[in-house]
């Protein structure tokens, strides 16, 4: 059995462990700041040495909620609220470059968030699709390119849906990154109608999968091989 925060005194959050290539382990723990995490990177080679801190710096009283590995396994994505009282982030972090950090999300307007882990990535993890708020009161879907390591601005892919209906949870790009299905919700707050957008050639507006008034209950993105 080996220790992997030997290398300092902490507590380690056991439900956001994952386990990387080169017997490196991601984990969120309070090495810095007593019950406040931050994102850390140990080496299960080398137990005995400090982990090394990915996440960037926090306020008085930020703290990392929730990391995760889609698609590209050179890079980490992560939640955050920088400081007390601030709105949950989206950041990207680079593995083999600690310090490379950069935030994915746009500006957030007052009494706006965005949607924790609610994000899909490209299979090289340069185009990212991610629900949020722009505008307080609604949830939109947004899509991010990266070059090298730095995003682009983000681009509101359904900003002509109806202004009473929302996206519900995350969209799903297709393995090329050519189009992002996603699911809505009614003003009632119950399922509403699955779309498509065309990100390839260039990006389209939503077009409207399912029937008139026919509310699917779950669904799977399925693509032949």
């Amino acid at each position: 059995m080996v220790q992997i925060d030997a290398g300092g005194p902490s507590h380690v959050n056991e439900k956001d462990l994952q386990w990387i290539s080169g017997k490196r382990v991601l984990f969120l723990g309070d090495q810095d700041t007593p019950m406040l995490d931050a994102l850390f990177l140990a080496d299960t080679a080398a137990p005995i040495d400090p982990p090394i801190k990915l996440s960037g710096p926090l306020e008085v009283d930020g703290e990392v909620n929730g990391a995760f590995m889609r698609g590209d396994p050179g890079h980490v994505v992560y939640f955050a609220h920088l400081g007390d009282k601030t709105p949950t982030e989206m950041f990207r972090a680079s593995i083999d470059m600690p310090g490379e950090v950069h935030k994915i999300n746009g500006p957030l307007a007052a009494d706006t968030y965005l949607n924790s882990g609610a994000f899909s990535s490209s299979a090289d993890g340069l185009r990212m699709v991610y629900t949020g708020q722009e505008i307080a009161g609604r949830v939109d879907l947004f899509l991010v390119d990266i070059a090298g390591e730095t995003p682009g601005a983000p681009i509101n892919l359904t900003s002509g849906l109806p202004a009473d209906t929302d996206v519900a949870l995350l969209g799903h790009l297709t393995p090329d990154a050519a189009q992002v299905v996603f699911a809505t919700r009614r003003p009632d707050q119950q399922r509403g109608a699955l779309y498509m957008v065309p990100l390839s050639p260039e990006i389209g507006a939503p077009v409207q999968l399912t029937d008139e008034g026919e509310t699917p209950l779950n669904y799977s993105v399925l693509f032949p091989k």
